[in-house]
This record gives C-alpha cells, sequence and structure tokens, in this order.
C-alpha cells in the first residue's frame, strides 16, 4: 500500500466528516432555529400568528415538511444553501485574483 494514499484517504475522511458537520449544524438551524424566529418576526412585523402561537407554527411547518412543500424546504435547507453560495463567492474570486496576477 502507499503510504501517500493512506494520508489522501484520512484526509478525505476530515473533510467528509467536516462536511456532515457542517450539513448537521446548518439543517438544525434551518429545522429548529429559523422557524421560531421567523414566527417572532412575523408576530412583530404582523401581529398574531392567525393559525395560533408559536407551537402553531411549528406544528404547521412540520406538516408543510413531511407533506414536501416547497416553501417549507426551502426555509429548512437556507442556511446550507448559504454556506454553498459563500463557498462558490470565495472560490470565484480566489480563481479571479490568482488569474489576475
Amino acid at each position: 500500500m502507499d503510504p501517500g494514499s493512506s494520508h489522501q484517504d484520512s484526509s478525505g475522511g476530515a473533510r467528509a466528516r467536516r462536511e456532515l458537520i457542517i450539513i448537521g449544524v446548518a439543517l438544525f438551524v434551518g429545522l429548529v432555529v429559523l422557524p421560531p424566529l421567523i414566527y417572532l418576526s412575523g408576530a412583530r412585523a404582523f401581529g398574531p400568528y392567525a393559525g395560533g402561537g408559536l407551537a402553531a407554527l411549528l406544528g404547521n411547518f412540520w406538516r408543510g415538511l413531511a407533506a414536501g412543500a416547497v416553501g417549507f424546504w426551502i426555509v429548512a435547507l437556507t442556511p446550507y444553501a448559504l454556506v454553498l453560495i459563500t463557498r462558490l463567492t470565495f472560490g470565484v474570486a480566489r480563481r479571479l485574483s490568482v488569474a489576475s496576477h
């Protein structure tokens, strides 16, 4: 076995592990943190939630996810999408910087 391939495998494993952690945190934020923030900002801007309180909104959110409603999934996946957009932006900026030198 080539010693260099062992290093690459462990490096790839570390990258995969890091990516799984990022996905997990992003999903936690999208599924657990964002819905209450949406409720609080909506209640402050527009008044009480018509369907009830925070528990009603959370119930509607989880039912919407289970039903496959696109809007609810957009909320849930937005944090990870922001991670991907940030990576893309920095990657393009890095390539443009290298290309200009």
